[in-house]
């Protein structure tokens, strides 16, 4: 049993409940602990022993988590990584939360408050991405307000090497166990500081997601380092590291115990994937993002004939160059029966391209045994040309609750094809990004018996306008329907407010302002 399978148990949620009822008593979350750990969950049966020191937010909570009350219209909360994490202004109660983003902008003024509100709530994590002034840096992560941070979050600030290098000296990050820097100016000089931190042994997740000037150069200084034996998470997508910085980390001195890896867009090809495959840093995978690398199908199916113990539960595969032969290695080997989720979009066919995924694919997806346990399916950018209607027209073996299907080329004519299609039976959550659907087509979705069952729908930049809007608004049949995605689109503000709080758009606070 998975962690969210367990989360949602009756027998959890009798225990959960008793928490909330009594969040004083030490009981009700030593048997949460107990039951955890009988089925598995080590990790986090470990947490919730922790959290009988700490109030009852700071211990994970299921996605389907709101917070009880009726918080103020300027206050945010969501989940992430498991966490309660609330969005606001020092002077609001944070007593639920266990990982809080400042508003506004924390500057050197404002950064005394800041971690006065860090120290008085206990907070073990501090979410600043996009949200600090570099000046002010200094001042948040030398304090002993911040020793108790095991989560920093400073994606987006325009960061440069000089401000990793304050971080490394930074006395006040010694329970630090979760570090974000991405989307800043970092370079490979930026990957020694990390090496040199006191704190670096600890860290259990590094992201450094969009740095393109790490190249090679920060790849090869990763892998010749004793320095992270305890990382589980590590993120290198879009950091340009290229074949030659994925052998630099083929050849690491480390031991990698890695959980989950993402080295999407990178510019590594067959050479690069077949050398990581022989330095054993996909041994102990449950999740990993290859997506937009040229991989080439070869590669590709030597990484699920070599991988064989039978953890890897995420695979991205987006853009990656790749048809029949790796296909026919994902529905035909033993190696992927442990998926529950695929991703293989924008490998469809595209003008002047003589390969791509086609209907022959997806029918070989769609009746594998191996591939029985999905309930995640992308198949983003591959058109609905040819025989595709006629694939989804039949049962496939797994049952899905999400299915992404944007950029399909879905329109009027293609729609009911989709509605009244078998895959759709149990799928919570569709994505129909771009596509040309318009409101006659959200007015059918939202009528068709088909997608009663829907709890989140994305159609961004899909031509709706108002009427599709009421359509959606008006139509009783989608009850269960809690999130909608309608970015890229203009509605009258009057109609848009009144949808945001049933509908769940997303965002919402951002279409707001404009009202």
């Amino acid at each position: 049993m998975d962690l969210p399978a367990c989360l949602k148990h009756p027998e959890f949620l009798a225990l959960l409940h008793q928490i909330r009822t009594a969040p004083d008593q030490t009981f009700p979350r030593l048997a949460c602990a107990d039951w955890l750990e009988m089925r598995g969950m080590g990790e986090p049966a470990r947490r919730w022993r922790m959290s009988l020191v700490t109030p009852f937010s700071r211990v994970p909570l299921p996605a389907e988590f709101t917070l009880q009350g009726n918080p103020t219209d300027t206050t945010t909360w969501r989940v992430v990584d498991g966490f309660l994490h609330g969005e606001g202004t020092c002077n609001s109660d944070w007593n639920h939360v266990a990982i809080w983003r400042p508003s506004p902008r924390v500057v050197v003024a404002s950064a005394e408050d800041t971690l006065s509100t860090v120290s008085n709530y206990g907070l073990i994590g501090l979410d600043l991405s996009r949200q600090v002034e570099r000046r002010a840096l200094p001042m948040l992560v030398d304090s002993h307000h911040t020793k108790l941070l095991n989560y920093l979050w400073l994606d987006g600030n325009g960061l440069i090497d000089e401000q990793v290098r304050v971080l490394r000296n930074a006395k006040g990050l010694a329970s630090l166990r979760a570090l974000r820097l991405g989307s800043n100016r970092l370079t490979a000089a930026s990957i020694a500081h990390l090496m040199d931190a006191p704190w670096s042994r600890d860290l259990t997740a590094l992201e450094l997601d969009e740095n393109d000037r790490i190249g090679p150069q920060g790849a090869q200084l990763l892998g010749r380092t004793y320095v992270f034996p305890n990382i589980k998470i590590l993120h290198l997508a879009g950091c340009k590291i290229a074949d030659d910085g994925a052998l630099g980390l083929a050849e690491s001195r480390s031991q990698w115990m890695l959980e989950e890896l993402d080295l999407r867009n990178n510019g590594i090809g067959a050479v690069g994937l077949r050398a990581l495959l022989r330095g054993g840093m996909f041994d102990s995978l449950t999740r990993l993002e290859l997506a937009g690398n040229p991989l080439t199908s070869s590669a590709v199916r030597e990484l699920v004939e070599l991988y064989a113990n039978g953890s890897l539960t995420r695979l991205g595969l987006a853009d990656c160059w790749i048809g029949m032969p790796a296909i026919q290695a994902l529905a035909m080997s033993e190696n992927t029966s442990s998926l529950t989720d695929l991703d293989v979009g924008h490998n469809g066919i595209r003008e002047g391209r003589k390969w791509g995924l086609k209907e022959e694919h997806i029918a070989l997806l769609a009746s594998s045994p191996s591939l029985a346990r999905l309930t995640k399916l992308s198949l983003a950018g591959i058109p609905w040309i040819g025989n595709v209607p006629g694939v989804f027209s039949s049962r496939p073996l797994f049952q899905l609750k999400h299915l992404d299907l944007s950029a399909s080329r879905i329109g009027l004519a293609q729609l009911p094809t989709l509605l009244e299609s078998p895959w759709l039976k149990g799928v919570q959550s569709l994505v129909l990004d771009d596509n040309p659907i318009g409101d006659r087509g959200v007015a059918l979705l939202a009528n068709h018996p088909g997608a009663g069952q829907l709890q989140e729908l994305s159609l961004a930049r899909c031509g709706l306008g108002d009427d599709g809007l009421l359509a959606l608004t008006n139509n009783s049949s989608m009850a269960d329907l809690r999130h909608v995605d309608l970015r890229g689109q203009e509605f009258h503000p009057d109609i848009l407010r009144e949808a945001v709080k049933p509908l769940g758009l997303a965002g919402a606070d951002y279409l707001a302002r404009s009202f």
